[in-house]
Parts: structure tokens; sequence; C-alpha cells
């Protein structure tokens, strides 16, 4: 009798320790998510006292470096150094990114622009400059995107395909510059000049310096006709210098 008294004493502490355990996990669990949140709040109040006292007092947390990334090669040392100029009496939190960015923006080789701030007192800027595809009219670019932006005429790369046409049908010339050049990939050629004159008449100069008349009507057509008919055409006469494909049923070769 007397062990089995104490049997039932020691279960009993047992589930009494393991009922006190429960009651310690679960006022653990019910504190933690509110330990959290006193964290977070504490932490929130210190960034906006932070950042007001910066308001208040710029001096404290200025800005001493200004990094550039990236290649940039049309951008003069001066250029960006003039533009920067102005945010220097700016601190880190106070330096008005926006605005700094559209003053790049107004670079004329520039497409995009990312500005980093990195602590205590540091500006990174990446510039990201257009990559110009074809020039248009000798006093303007296409960018790959399509987009025709004016740099200096001093800076037009030379080697470009160099496009003609009116004013207002910049888009429509370019996007047959693209179609043509996917056309001709098989004759290895490409077109270092296309033209669309007043009367939509389209013309084009290889890279070989032979000279195709498309005319206004189905210029791709007249095209693609012209690729089938390259290489025979190199072997029956060899020294081509213009080929008129105005023609329904053939072409004319000078």
């Amino acid at each position: 009798m007397l062990r089995f008294a104490k049997r039932r004493t020691t279960v009993k502490k047992r589930r009494q320790a393991i009922k006190l355990l429960l009651a310690a996990r679960q006022r653990e669990q019910l504190w933690q998510p509110y330990q959290l949140k006193r964290l977070f709040y504490f932490g929130l109040c210190c960034a906006l006292m932070l950042i007001a006292v910066s308001l208040r007092h710029a001096h404290l947390f200025p800005l001493h470096r200004v990094k550039f990334v990236g290649p940039h090669p049309h951008e003069s040392a001066e250029q960006l150094r003039a533009i920067v100029q102005p945010f220097a009496q700016y601190d880190f939190f106070s330096v008005d990114v926006p605005t700094m960015q559209a003053r790049f923006k107004q670079l004329p080789w520039v497409d995009r622009v990312q500005i980093r701030r990195i602590w205590p007192d540091q500006l990174v800027i990446h510039l990201i400059e257009h990559v110009a595809v074809a020039s248009w009219q000798k006093n303007s670019l296409f960018s790959a995107s399509g987009e025709l932006f004016y740099p200096p005429h001093a800076s037009l790369p030379a080697s470009l395909p160099a496009l003609h046409g009116v004013a207002g049908h910049e888009q429509e010339v370019f996007s047959t510059l693209q179609l043509m050049q996917q056309a001709l990939a098989p004759t290895a050629l490409t077109i270092v000049r296309l033209e669309q004159n007043p009367r939509s008449a389209w013309q084009a100069v290889l890279s070989n310096g032979m000279v195709l008349v498309l005319g206004r009507q189905q210029p791709m057509q007249r095209l693609q006709r012209f690729v089938v008919a390259y290489r025979q055409l190199l072997q029956t006469v060899p020294q081509v210098k213009i080929i008129d494909l105005r023609y329904s049923n053939g072409m004319a070769v000078g």
C-alpha cells in the first residue's frame, strides 16, 4: 500500500510538472508576438527620430562621395560635375534624387539613370547610355529600342546605317530597316543606307555598294525576290552596281 501511494504521488507530480511546462510554453508563445511588436515600434521610432534630426541638422549627415558606375564615354567629367554640384548643399537623407535623375536624363546620350544612397555619406550613380543602331537625316540617332535622340553632331558615329525620309515617317523607316536587315541575313549583306523619298518610294544601298531600287509598292516582297536571286546573280553578272526591282516578273541589272 505504501509503494502504491508513492507511485500515485510521483505520477501526480509529473502531471503537475507537465501542466506547468505547457502553461509556460503558452505564455512564451503569447509573449513572443508582443515582444516583436515592441521591437518593431521601437525601431520605427528610432528611424523617425533619426530622419527628423537629419532634416533639422543637415550638417550631421553630409554627402562626401559621389561614385559613377557603368560605361558613359559620351559624358565628360565637367558635365557630370555641373549636375552634381547644386546638390552638395543637401545631406544624405534630404538630397532630391528624382530631380537629380531628371537632370542626368537631359544629357543627350543618357537613356536611364539609377541613383542609390550608400550609408553613411555616398551616392552611387549608374548612367546607362543609348545604344545607337542607325542615324536619321545626319543629325540624330535611333536607339536599339527605336527612340530618336539628338546628340552633338561631333559624337555621331559614322559607321551606322543612314536613314533618310520625310519628317513624320521616322518610325516607319526605322521599322522597315529592321525588317530588311532580317530579310538580307541569308546573303550576309547589310543595308548601309535606306531612303524613302516624298513619293514613298524606297531605295537601299548595301554593304557591297550595290543599289536596290524598290519603288513604292511591296518593297519587302521585292527585296525577297532579290535575296532568292542573289547567288545566281553574282555568278552571271559579277560586277553589279544597281538593280531595279520595280518589275513584276523580274529585275533590271546595271
